[in-house]
């Protein structure tokens, strides 16, 4: 059986959050569109499902109220940035990472 309406909103919710940390942590212009892009998306599907679960007469969360490895993973992101992260995020349903594809800059 599939997740619950309640628990595919959450998720949702989580990525949109988190597009929307990787967009303001984010310094290449069209990386941000990419993840804004992302994080309109994850909001588009949890209203969907927030729709079915009301259809189901469950009842939801009045607010998304993020978990704290959910905030303590923004916070690595505001920190690392996107791309020293980008073999972490995959592992949170987050998208987008292959825009990385190149071994990280090294100063020198």
């Amino acid at each position: 059986m599939g997740e619950s309406p309640v628990e595919g909103w959450r998720e949702e919710k989580r990525s949109a959050f988190l597009y929307r940390e990787l967009a303001k942590a984010e310094p290449v212009a069209r990386y941000v569109e990419l993840y804004r892009s992302l994080g309109d998306a994850a909001e588009t599907q949890a209203g969907l499902w927030g729709e079915r679960a009301t259809r189901d007469g469950l009842v939801m969360p009045s607010r998304y109220v993020p978990e704290i490895s959910t905030r303590f993973l923004a916070l690595l992101i505001g920190l690392l940035g996107p791309r020293r992260l980008r073999k972490v995020l995959p592992a949170h349903k987050i998208r987008g990472m292959s825009v990385y594809g190149g071994p990280l800059a090294t100063h020198g």
